[in-house]
């Protein structure tokens, strides 16, 4: 079997050995899902109540963790997305109060949760090896 180009940045490339067929099976997978449903229920969603204010409450109780998919590097895969279904959750994110006035600044919770759950689960700067396992780092 050869090596397929499976990702390329202007600093490295990764490569897969296997049937890019089979890749993209995996991408669909339920496994997969289900594995991406656990990170961001365990994982996400408790840094995202961590962060979100409180004023009445309404928006830190509406986050909720759904199935997706979504399409990368022109694959289809599966996702778990974190959502806040509280009716002001734009007004959170980007600035603004419900009924008119401004946050002193955004809030930007989507950001900082990534940010905390990157680090978590990879720590700073590094990749976690579970996911380099198999690849081939140019």
């Amino acid at each position: 079997m050869t090596l397929k180009l499976v990702y390329a940045s202007p600093r490295m490339a990764m490569y897969y050995e296997g049937s890019l067929k089979d890749f993209a099976e995996i991408a669909m997978s339920p496994r997969i899902l289900a594995i991406c449903l656990e990170v961001a229920t365990e994982e996400a969603l408790p840094i995202a109540i961590a962060l979100s204010p409180r004023d009445e409450g309404t928006y830190v109780r509406s986050w909720r963790v759904k199935p997706g998919e979504v399409v990368l590097r022109g694959m289809r895969r599966v996702c778990a997305k974190l959502v806040n279904e509280a009716p002001h959750a734009g007004l959170v994110e980007w600035g603004g109060k419900p009924g008119g006035g401004r946050y002193k600044g955004r809030y930007r919770p989507a950001q900082h949760i990534l940010q905390h759950v990157r680090e978590q689960l990879a720590g700073r700067n590094r990749i976690d090896p579970d996911l380099a396992e198999g690849l081939y780092a140019h």
